[in-house]
């Protein structure tokens, strides 16, 4: 073999040598016994939002957070608390949280869109309501039964107030279930029960059963005026937005656990509890 072929084999040996042995360590910010911070890992702790509002000394902050979490986690481990039963069983259920909460965020991305047109299709289907405030009262119980007992003495000419005073959860039960006005928005979080209130036309009208995460309610309409200013689409294009991103939602995810009942079988005891 000449010099000249035994050289170059070398170089070509050292080359690869240098691609997987010699790739650039990662530097390394805190080490606590075996576990070490990567200067990578710990920007990917930080939000980017947050990014930029942090200076050297919330840095060091976060560092020797992590630091004590690192020295308390290491010391749990060496007592086994990890293998305690309530703690095992907390863990699996934190992971499953985890998991759950995380396909469903992903899911809701693909599946939920609200494109323009139809936020100003809304706009202009509910201007007027976005032009007028309106003063409810209303009922709100924790089961379907209570609601449909209310709503049937109700229907008799029972008085709403006495009824709110005497049933209602809410804190507007002492001034006989009524509320301060609202406008649309006001509790986009709720939009069946925003919905709901402004589908009420004249003073005294009642809704049907409204059902949201806090129970069921009934709703009544006590007034209404209009704005001391008028709403124009770019005030309330975002809670708009907001407002039918929620109801699709609720729409997919109720779709998604019926698709998923089909395909995982479902038990429920509720005789033993």
């Amino acid at each position: 073999m000449s010099k000249c072929f035994r050289f170059t084999a070398y170089c070509l040996v050292l080359s690869a040598y240098c691609l997987v042995g010699c790739k650039k360590e990662e530097k390394v910010i805190a080490r606590v016994g075996k576990a070490s911070l990567s200067e990578s890992a710990f920007y990917e702790m930080i939000p980017p939002q947050y990014m930029a509002q942090l200076g050297p000394a919330q840095k060091r902050e976060l560092i020797q957070r992590w630091v004590n979490t690192e020295l308390l986690y290491q010391e749990a481990i060496r007592e086994k608390v990890h293998k305690k039963r309530e703690i095992a069983m907390r863990l699996k259920s934190i992971e499953k949280e985890l998991l759950a909460n995380e396909f469903l965020s992903g899911y809701m991305i693909k599946h939920v869109v609200v494109p323009e047109s139809e936020i100003r299709a809304y706009f202009d289907k509910h201007e007027d309501e976005y032009n007028k405030e309106i003063r409810i009262a209303q009922i709100l119980v924790a089961t379907l039964e209570e609601a449909n007992d209310i709503l049937s003495r109700l229907k008799k000419n029972e008085n709403f107030g006495s009824l709110a005073r005497k049933y209602s959860l809410d804190p507007s039960a002492k001034n006989n279930g009524v509320m301060g006005y609202i406008k649309r928005g006001d509790i986009a979080n709720l939009p069946e029960f925003e919905d709901a209130a402004y589908n009420l036309k004249k003073t005294g009208d009642m809704s049907d059963i409204v059902k949201t995460t806090y129970g069921y309610h009934i709703i009544k309409l006590i007034g209404a005026r209009k704005t001391s200013k008028k709403v124009n689409y770019e005030d309330v294009r975002d809670t708009i937005e907001n407002h039918l991103t929620m109801i699709k939602q609720k729409a997919v995810f109720d779709s998604l656990l019926d698709e998923l009942r089909t395909k995982i079988s479902v038990e429920i005891h509720n005789e033993l509890l």
